[in-house]
């Protein structure tokens, strides 16, 4: 009886750890649905394979055992054996995405719903083992620990009407923020490709002149821009770059309705998230978001015109718009002469007035050659020369992950 009662516990034990495996990997997908159910359900009716593991047809041979086999240890042991595999396999598993998963407050709420329903459904299983048969019993522990996924998703809308509340209260502290700093100028980037280095290189130039904040790599959600006013946002900043991420409509618009930014950059506009947006039309109307909620009368946006899917829908918001590219001779700034070396790369920028400049740089690729085009143009408007920029960009550092040189 005593061994029967060990073995039961540590039964528990291997349970618990594939379900907590399995769990991080839902609440890590959860987060990079930015915790919206509907999004997350589309995302496992997608990827049927993450969200049921085909190891865990395992969990069959417990199950089996306990309807044939008459000794209850024997059972309990095969059990084990099985979860601690499954287990080992899964921890052993090299997650395919490439964002982590971030460790944030609400994270851990979730979590901790999360762990309280399965905690009760181990007590479930504990009454199970006196109430009813052993096979029952490895049945129910079977069958929960293939849900996680599920779990997760009914964690998260019990944590809902909590965490809307929460978010509400962030989301007005920044806003707060915002208006107690009516110097700040707010530019907005996005696009479906290029936008996290644009970033990066607007602030490269930028800080040369000013003191400049921009959001974190991950931090491209209305939340994760509301974290960053709120932390890190200070008195001293002159300027705010927000990255902007959008899976579906509206995403990019309830940032803009945040930050209200006065320039907006849309670098280009790509088939990425079609499984959420459905249709390229709809993608080109979404990152347009940012172009629409511009300030009519002073709002500038920065526009790649070599790109055929932004040229192709337009905005109707009449703000200026500022226009970039290499290909047409049409614009406002375009790159020629480019050059490609061990060293890097070397490219002429032409101003529609007239006026160029020699720049040098040594990341690689011209599609780097249209995200510092793209800074350039919001380096003017912020008042500096061409020439003020020369330095700025050749200090410009690589973007982690990105097309760089190798010196070493």
């Amino acid at each position: 009886m005593i061994l029967t009662m060990v073995l039961f516990i540590l039964l528990l034990v291997a349970w618990g750890l594939p379900v907590t495996t399995k769990s991080k990997q839902s609440v890590h997908m959860l987060q990079l649905n930015s915790y919206r159910n509907e999004r997350y359900a589309k995302w496992m009716g997608s990827n049927r394979d993450k969200v049921f593991h085909l190891l865990e047809i395992s969990y069959l041979l417990p199950v089996i055992l306990a309807i044939i086999s008459d000794s209850i240890n024997i059972t309990f042991i095969s059990a084990t054996v099985v979860f601690v595999l499954t287990f080992v396999v899964f921890w052993k598993t090299k997650p395919t995405q490439k964002k982590k998963l971030v460790i944030t407050p609400r994270v851990q709420r979730l979590f901790s719903t999360t762990y309280i329903i399965y905690g009760l459904m181990a007590a479930a299983a504990i009454i199970l083992s006196t109430m009813a048969s052993l096979a029952v019993t490895i049945i129910f522990l079977s069958l929960v620990a293939v849900l996680p996924f599920y779990v997760v998703r009914l964690a998260n809308t019990i944590n809902g009407p909590i965490e809307a509340k929460i978010s509400e209260g962030f989301v007005k502290d920044a806003k707060r923020l915002l208006d107690t700093s009516p110097d700040l100028k707010v530019i907005g980037i996005t696009g479906s490709y290029g936008k996290t280095s644009v970033k990066h290189f607007v602030h490269a130039v930028l800080s040369d002149k000013f003191n400049v904040l921009m959001t974190p790599e991950s931090y491209n959600t209305k939340l994760g821009v509301t974290r960053t006013i709120n932390e890190q946002l200070k008195p001293y900043h002159d300027i705010l770059i927000a990255e902007m991420g959008a899976k579906q409509e509206g995403d990019i618009q309830e940032i803009c309705e945040l930050v209200n930014q006065k320039y907006g950059i849309l670098t280009a506009i790509g088939e990425q998230h079609l499984e959420t947006f459905k249709t390229l039309d709809t993608i080109k109307k979404t990152k347009h978001e940012i172009v629409e909620t511009l300030p009519e009368k002073d709002g500038v946006a920065i526009l790649n015109k070599d790109d055929e899917n932004i040229m192709s829908h337009q905005a109707k918001n009449p703000c200026r718009r500022v226009y970039y590219g290499v290909n047409e001779e049409d614009v406002d700034l375009r790159a020629t002469n480019i050059a490609f070396s061990p060293k890097g790369t070397s490219f002429t920028v032409r101003l529609v007035n007239g006026e160029e400049e020699q720049f040098r740089t040594r990341l690689l690729g011209k599609h780097n050659v249209y995200n510092i085009l793209a800074a350039l143009a919001i380096g003017l408007e912020m008042g500096m020369s061409l020439k003020q920029m020369i330095q700025p960009v050749k200090k410009i550092e690589p973007v982690k992950h990105r097309l760089e040189y190798d010196h070493r």
